[in-house]
């Protein structure tokens, strides 16, 4: 017995008290307030927007990059996107973005941008393939920007429409099922002037969200 209390007794003696526990926390959080309000963390962000407007923002990782032994202190990152939060600007999947900022094309983009539109304009409800639509790198980045900013809905990776254009497919195919109840692919192509390239892959989508149901070969 009088072992056992001995062993107790040096266990006690080697734990640390509580104040020597709190003590390496209170460290820590010393060390992380400053992150919060880091003024080069807010110039990497509005420096992303600056020179790539067409980006949503900052990644997380870009973000890690401009403090890099900040990485080894737990917590650290967090603390340091929140006080961006705090300071106006959200997290939006895997970026750091100011509130309200939406991409847009950057002057080198906006002649891209306006050819890409216009030929989705002059068919709009048969557009042309992707590669041809963006052949070149300019262009390339100017549809992604597009996309990012809803004004070309992306149906597939080959297919894109102009959201005007995508809305009033949508449109006509939601009022020819009312009217006939149920259609076939055959039957809508038909009633819409379409084809099965642009059509299916088109309805395939509204599946997926949620507009139309698929039901069996119909």
């Amino acid at each position: 017995p009088g072992g056992r209390r001995r062993g107790r007794e040096r266990a006690r003696q080697l734990e640390p008290s509580r104040e020597e526990r709190v003590a390496p926390q209170r460290e820590v959080v010393g060390e992380l307030r400053p992150l919060a309000g880091q003024p080069e963390a807010v110039e990497a962000v509005d420096r992303e927007h600056r020179e790539h407007p067409e980006r949503p923002g900052l990644s997380l990782d870009g973000l890690r990059r401009v403090f890099p032994g900040r990485g080894r202190v737990p917590g650290a990152f967090e603390v340091l996107t929140d006080g961006l939060v705090a300071r106006g600007f959200r997290k939006a999947g895997t970026v750091v973005q100011r509130d309200g900022h939406r991409p847009e094309l950057p002057t080198r983009l906006r002649a891209a941008g306006e050819q890409i539109l216009e030929a989705l304009s002059a068919r709009p409800w048969d557009p042309p393939r992707r590669e041809a639509l963006a052949p070149d790198a300019p262009r390339q980045v100017a549809l992604k920007c597009l996309i990012e900013t809803a004004r070309v809905i992306e149906v597939t990776s080959e297919l894109v429409f102009s959201a005007e254009a995508y809305q009033g497919l949508a449109r006509r195919i939601r009022q020819e099922l009312e009217r006939r109840g149920r259609a076939t692919v055959s039957e809508l192509r038909q009633a819409l002037g379409s084809n099965r390239r642009v059509l299916i892959p088109f309805l395939e989508k509204l599946d997926r969200d949620g507009v139309t149901r698929r039901e069996g070969a119909v």
